[in-house]
């Protein structure tokens, strides 16, 4: 009887460990990696705007590849990134000179993008990104 006891707590342990959500790793400082999206905020234009979750298993990534590489499925064209300041990013585009600026924060974890020109938002805009590997 105690061996089945054991046995249970055992298989609900793990079976509980299996299915932790992920949570941002808040003693994450660096760029480089693959970031999946888990926020994003939209302000009507009165700084009402809240930071909502992506609903459903969102397979939507960016990937910072150490060479300057930049990969995934919410950059669109740009191929490449390089660090303007501690703040700022640019995309670029391989074939031509098409930029992209965007403000950026590591904090708590999270990976913070908003744009910064040439494209901008007119209310406030964002979204945040989880490290997935």
């Amino acid at each position: 009887m105690k061996s089945s006891i054991r046995l249970l707590l055992l298989t609900l342990i793990v079976l509980s460990s299996a299915c932790s959500k992920e949570v941002p790793d808040p003693t994450n400082t660096v760029l480089t990696g693959k970031w999946k999206l888990a926020e994003t905020l939209a302000d009507p234009g009165d700084g009402s705007g809240k930071w909502k979750k992506v609903s459903g298993g969102t397979n939507r990534y960016i990937e910072f590849k150490v060479n300057g590489e930049l990969s995934g499925n919410v950059a669109g064209d740009f191929t490449t990134y390089a660090l303007t300041d501690s703040s700022m990013l640019t995309f670029s585009q391989r074939d031509d000179a098409t930029i992209q600026k965007y403000f950026y924060q590591l904090k708590d974890g999270y990976l913070q993008l908003s744009p910064a020109g040439p494209i901008w938002c007119i209310e406030g805009c964002g979204s945040r990104y989880i490290k997935v590997l």
